[in-house]
């Protein structure tokens, strides 16, 4: 989201610089986004617990990387076992550019998203990591 609000500035306003920063996250890795803040009553402990595996599914992906994964498909296929693992469909799971927003199918050296969403006990859940591979080979190629 920060990159388009960045474009849509620069297009706007000249001299403006934004800068994005991750996302606050409790030490278990779920976002402290007031869409998860629930009393006791209306949220289920089942579905908290859920939600931390959309965020260890990016971290898996992450992961994969980090260990010299490449291809989009396994990267991608890291986060969805660790989401089916908890019993979660998501709506979505991206693999995309970072500039252009389009798939990629083999990470280069250009960033790249991971982005994720999925409905958790009438919570939709969005999440997203950033995916750099140190390859000098060249950029991601687009889908």
């Amino acid at each position: 989201m920060s990159i388009r609000i960045s474009r849509v500035a620069a297009c706007l306003v000249t001299g403006l610089a934004l800068a994005g920063c991750a996302s606050e996250k409790k030490p278990e890795g779920e976002g402290r986004a007031s869409s998860l803040v629930y009393s006791p009553t209306e949220r289920l402990p089942q579905d908290r617990e859920r939600a931390v595996a959309v965020s260890a599914a990016l971290l898996a992906a992450q992961a994969a990387v980090r260990a010299g994964e490449r291809d989009a498909a396994a990267v991608l296929r890291a986060a969805a076992e660790v989401l089916a693992g908890r019993g979660i469909e998501p709506e979505y799971l991206a693999l995309v550019d970072a500039e252009s927003f389009t798939p990629v199918h083999t990470l280069g050296s250009a960033p790249a998203i991971l982005a994720v969403a999925a409905d958790l006990g009438g919570t939709r859940l969005i999440d997203n990591v950033p995916i750099q591979a140190a390859d000098p080979a060249g950029p991601a190629t687009p889908g």
